[in-house]
């Protein structure tokens, strides 16, 4: 078992073409245009985090030479690195990335990335989609009067992402009447990324859940 001490708390989903796919425990260092977050990995009470995935029905392993590394990197999942051999061993994965916001993601780095998920303006193919799902209705007062407009729920301007699962259908006037306010009951997406989660989870874990997406970030590096 990890020690309570404080580790790099790495997930890690893909491991191949010479890259590493993976979300990595961040904090904000500032913010740049469109408000976007530049977010940097940053150490984390290992402990609590082994308890939180615990509740999740999750777990991870602590890496603390190279051979437990590649064994890592073959097998995927959490992981629990110190600080000293991260910093000697895995520089690359240590960058600072610019990201842009997701409901259910957390941070991903505009890296990896669809560069139509980076513009304002939804993709035709996009807006289809999101009026589809929603019926052609404002989903807060249920009119179908055009113009229909697409409104991000977590708002382009604070960093959110044009995505589906971002965007919702509203008229002209909820539209603006919303405004950049965070409105969870715009989308019935969960606050958290749920393929996180076990088959078996604790009483109390989408709680969990959302404590421990809220400050990941998904991103990629090479691998040597």
């Amino acid at each position: 078992m990890p020690s309570s001490s404080s580790s790099y708390v790495f997930n890690l989903h893909f491991a191949g073409g010479g890259f590493a796919y993976f979300s990595v425990f961040t904090r904000w260092k500032k913010f740049v245009e469109h408000n976007r977050e530049i977010r940097m990995p940053d150490l984390a009470d290992t402990q609590s985090y082994i308890n939180a995935l615990a509740v999740l029905d999750r777990s991870g392993r602590v890496i603390h030479d190279k051979s437990e590394f590649d064994r890592w990197l073959l097998r995927h999942g959490w992981a629990f690195i110190p600080q000293e051999f991260v910093r000697k061993n895995m520089p690359q994965w240590l960058r600072s990335r610019t990201c842009i916001s997701s409901v259910q993601y957390g941070f991903i780095d505009i890296e990896v990335a669809s560069p139509t998920a980076l513009s304002r303006t939804a993709a035709s193919t996009r807006r289809k989609a999101v009026l589809e799902r929603d019926s052609h209705c404002c989903l807060l007062c249920g009119t179908a009067e055009p113009p229909i407009t697409m409104h991000h729920v977590k708002a382009y301007s604070l960093g959110g992402e044009t995505t589906t699962r971002n965007l919702v259908a509203l008229c002209e006037p909820c539209n603006q009447a919303q405004g950049t306010a965070f409105n969870t009951n715009l989308t019935d997406q969960p606050l958290g990324d749920i393929s996180m989660v076990g088959p078996n989870p604790r009483e109390g874990w989408y709680q969990k859940l959302v404590y421990l997406s809220s400050d990941l970030m998904f991103t990629r590096c090479e691998i040597h």
